[in-house]
């Protein structure tokens, strides 16, 4: 069954693009955005350098703090921040810069235990999540889900953490920052009353989410949507076993999931595609999770990530996608 929105939907869709029109524009003019570090030098010496760790920090902070800094990112458009080993070109980024901003919760642990061995102080350090209590992966309460950005609400308390870090490191233009945090904030209510109105269009009955890894929860918390399975738990780099994957096909096979979907950032889906086939089950599309895409993709801000996503799960969940059997990346 196709996805067809109602008037008042495609309506909505109209007034929140218009307010998305201008963060595309600023994204395309202001660097397509962050300075790559393998060409990083010490750079405008009037603006101070802020490294971050993935792209919807680097994202966040542009709009945030526009032209006033240099921004680097470490973990480019499909990277995996999870497994990701920084390079010594990214530890040159780290010494230099003003303000290193990271998600923590174990999202980046390489390149927090760069930032550990390079001595950073801790006021040159921002957590961006810092400030909410995780969910956890276990009863024992070790492995915290660091994937609190996918949760608009919680993304505001992302928005207001970088303001004040700025602040913190620029202090001569405080009063921006305040600016920009608070439109941003303002923007973020519009695009989450937006994509709850989006989802409220899957049934009842097929709002249940199974992905490549366990990225999804406080999404799903947020806004009515069951993670029932997953093959990889909340990071990817502890890798899944064959029960893991002997458990995903029974449950499929079992409770008829309306489709399963793939994430971005996850490079190596064919063990969960072949799963899917031999549960006879459809591929909804693919979701962005720990990373934004590349302009063109239909996700590659904050804002066009989530809206992308939205839309996706509504046309996976109502009868869309295809059939895992021969579906092709």
């Amino acid at each position: 069954m196709a996805f067809t929105l109602s008037k008042a939907t495609r309506t909505l869709l109209v007034i929140t693009s218009v307010l998305l029109v201008g963060d595309l524009i600023v994204v395309g003019l202001v660097g397509t955005g962050a300075i790559d570090p393998a060409r990083f030098t010490v750079g405008d010496a009037e603006r101070p350098v802020v490294v971050s760790s993935t792209t919807f920090l680097d994202d966040l902070i542009l709009r945030v703090a526009g032209d006033k800094v240099n921004r680097v990112l470490l973990v480019g458009p499909g990277g995996d921040p999870h497994t990701y080993q920084p390079t010594t070109r990214d530890q040159v980024a780290i010494e230099r810069a003003a303000l290193v901003v990271l998600n923590g919760w174990g999202l980046e642990p390489g390149i927090e235990e760069m930032v550990e061995s390079v001595g950073k102080p801790a006021h040159r350090v921002l957590h961006a999540a810092q400030g909410m209590e995780p969910h956890y992966e276990d009863d024992a309460r070790t492995v915290p889900d660091p994937h609190m950005w996918l949760s608009i609400p919680r993304a505001k308390v992302y928005v207001a953490n970088i303001r004040d870090a700025l602040e913190r490191v620029d202090p001569a233009n405080a009063a921006l920052y305040r600016a920009n945090a608070n439109a941003t904030e303002r923007e973020l209510d519009v695009l989450d009353a937006h994509i709850r109105r989006i989802l409220a269009t899957i049934p009842a009955d097929n709002r249940s989410l199974i992905t490549t890894h366990d990225a999804f929860r406080y999404f799903g918390n947020e806004y009515g949507i069951r993670v029932v399975d997953t093959l990889w738990g909340v990071s990817t780099e502890v890798d899944y076993s064959p029960q893991d994957r002997a458990q995903l096909v029974q449950y499929l096979r079992q409770n008829r999931v309306p489709a399963v979907f793939v994430e971005s950032s996850v490079a190596r889906v064919e063990e969960f595609v072949g799963a899917a086939c031999e549960a006879e089950a459809r591929v909804g599309g693919t979701l962005f999770s720990d990373s934004l895409g590349l302009p063109g993709s239909g996700g590659h801000t904050y804002f066009t990530m989530m809206l992308k996503n939205a839309e996706i799960l509504v046309t996976g969940l109502t009868g869309g996608g295809e059939d895992a059997c021969t579906w092709k990346p």
